[in-house]
């Protein structure tokens, strides 16, 4: 069973979740990730997915946010298509970099709740 990803259903849609909440260990965060990398690769091409991630309580850095580009990269390679993606539990530091990235990802949304994020989802 998976640490930090899991797919859930909400009213009838498929989410793949993850959960990175109080992950204060860089080491640990990249680990959240490859694993969140190697779920998304498991698509097949040209899919769609709709995706949640939970940073409350994290921290941030250069490595963990690098590594958010090779995820993206990866995934893209991969033809995985851009998908609907929406951040819970963005605070402080972690808001102007989340900014800088919707300007780029325009799939990218940032909710204060879980339940606000999955209705967001669904809605796409």
């Amino acid at each position: 069973m998976a640490k930090y990803t899991e797919w859930t259903v909400y009213k009838g849609h498929r989410i793949l979740s993850a959960n990175f909440s109080g992950i204060r260990d860089e080491k640990e965060y990249l680990s959240g990730f490859d694993e969140l990398e190697q779920e998304i690769l498991k698509q097949p091409k040209g899919n769609k997915l709709l995706m949640l991630v939970n940073v409350t309580d994290t921290m941030l850095s250069r490595a963990i946010t690098d590594r958010g580009r090779k995820l993206i990269t990866a995934s893209q390679e991969a033809g995985i298509q851009a998908s609907p993606t929406v951040m819970v539990g963005v605070t402080g530091f972690q808001k102007a970099v989340v900014q800088a990235m919707q300007f780029f990802r325009k799939e990218l949304h940032v909710e204060d709740t879980i339940e606000q994020a999955n209705e967001w989802l669904i809605a796409q």
